[in-house]
């Protein structure tokens, strides 16, 4: 919850949230019932039953390969967030200096009162 209200606001919380935890839902459907079935089913002998590694072995891979993808992912979006906040912070000191800058005495008015 933290993640997603940090990412996107508060604005469409419940229906980001939402999204958010059915998609690793259906994601966790399809790769059980249809991949994993799908490579068992290859790897089986004419009887139907499957011994030893070869038989999860590919499902195991294609799901490393999806967290590894994930990770990735990850990380590419906490390197724009931190760019993006980089960028809001800079901008909002310049403003600061800006108004600053233009309240502050500019030919010596000041001087007097120090």
């Amino acid at each position: 919850p933290v993640v997603v209200s940090a990412i996107y606001g508060n604005r469409a919380f419940g229906a980001i949230y939402t999204s958010v935890m059915l998609a690793g839902a259906a994601g966790s459907i399809g790769l059980s019932s249809t991949m994993a079935v799908h490579f068992y089913a290859k790897a089986a002998g004419p009887d139907g039953v499957c011994v030893g590694a070869a038989c999860f072995r590919p499902s195991a891979l294609v799901c490393m390969a999806i967290c590894v993808a994930g990770t990735l992912a990850a990380l590419a979006l906490a390197a724009t967030e931190h760019r993006l906040k980089k960028e809001r912070l800079d901008q909002t000191a310049q403003q600061a200096e800006g108004s600053a800058a233009a309240g502050a005495p500019s030919d010596g008015e000041g001087a007097a009162l120090h």
